[in-house]
């Protein structure tokens, strides 16, 4: 078993860093994605990376010495930063929602209020409320320490009811419900939208009927379809973009909350019956925990048309590149 998790988080480890190393490279490497919402998943992106690079091997020493982080400011510090990170992820999709939220329910005024400086402001703020709330249980207000099972050193849910009370609030129940809340809002609109569109192509099959059934009208007819084609089209292309890139968030979101869902509930379930869950347990919900590093920057491959065809860029030249080393060591240049 001890092997097995070990090739899993290693595998982990180079998934989450290649493909938002990629995901990061693709966004600066196209104009068109530098975008507030961008830059939030850059964010994430880098979020993850530093997941997968500093604290996941100490994962792997955790669960080659059966599961034990040596030394009490070791354990701080991972558990420090285990908090910090898990608390940018939910406040950068939170950020990400809300933005989603303003440009679609608040159109003529989102690009006054939604500005790359105000952006990389509150990608600032995100990680700085983060650092500051990892400090509470440095300072007397519950403690970090190892649980048998975990991947990392994590806070005693045990120790400080208060503290227990208020992580869950802020990482999971409170943004869980803002997300739900305003991806709700943006379905209704995306529904309402939709209708609109089916009562205009309606009316506009109406109108070509008028001028089929009277000729003498279709000057006026056409000219009026065609006006009316390029005022309808031009704003609901637009909204169907950003409804889209909501949808994409969405599952982003969704991906994450889902993954979380498990090792919250562990947690909830170990501080109600004072008792920690066995270490199998324990082990996939923290697997579990740290997959959305690994599954995000495929999910935004997949889901957004320049991210994916910059991927298929990316991979067709990779493959390109190791197959003429790979010639080359077949067959090498005879020089003379």
């Amino acid at each position: 078993m001890v092997t097995a998790l070990v090739v899993v988080i290693v595998f982990m480890i180079v998934f989450t860093v290649v493909g938002n190393t990629t995901i990061c490279y693709i966004i600066y490497r196209v104009r068109r994605l530098h975008c507030p919402s961008c830059l939030f998943l850059v964010n994430l992106a880098i979020n993850d990376i530093v997941v997968a690079i500093f604290l996941l091997p100490f994962s792997i020493a955790s669960i080659i010495h059966d599961f034990r982080v040596e030394g009490k400011t070791g354990c701080n510090i991972i558990g420090f930063f285990q908090h910090a990170t898990s608390t940018v992820s939910v406040l950068t999709l939170l950020s990400v929602s809300i933005d989603r939220y303003l440009a679609i329910l608040m159109p003529l005024k989102y690009k006054g209020w939604v500005t790359q400086n105000k952006t990389v402001i509150s990608i600032l703020g995100i990680w700085f409320y983060a650092l500051f709330s990892a400090c509470y249980p440095l300072i007397g207000w519950s403690r970090y320490q190892h649980i048998p099972g975990l991947w990392l050193c994590e806070s005693d849910y045990h120790i400080s009811v208060s503290f227990t009370y208020f992580k869950l609030a802020t990482m999971f129940f409170l943004p869980l419900a803002s997300i739900i809340f305003i991806y709700i809002s943006i379905l209704r609109v995306a529904l309402r939208h939709s209708r609109q569109i089916a009562r205009e192509v309606k009316a506009l099959r109406q109108r070509e009927m008028t001028a089929v059934l009277e000729p003498e009208l279709t000057g006026q007819v056409s000219a009026a379809v065609i006006s009316g084609q390029y005022c309808m089209r031009k704003p609901h292309s637009a909204l169907r973009a950003d409804i889209k890139t909501s949808l994409t968030m969405a599952a982003i979101v969704g991906v994450l909350f889902i993954s979380w869902t498990p090792y919250m509930v562990v947690n909830l379930w170990s501080f109600h019956s004072g008792q920690n869950a066995s270490e199998l347990l324990q082990s996939i919900v923290s697997g579990l925990y740290y997959a959305t590093g690994v599954i995000n920057p495929y999910l935004y491959g997949y889901l957004n048309r320049l991210i994916k065809r910059e991927f298929r860029i990316l991979w067709g030249s990779a493959r390109t590149f190791f197959s003429r080393i790979r010639a080359n060591k077949l067959h090498p240049a005879v020089t003379t």
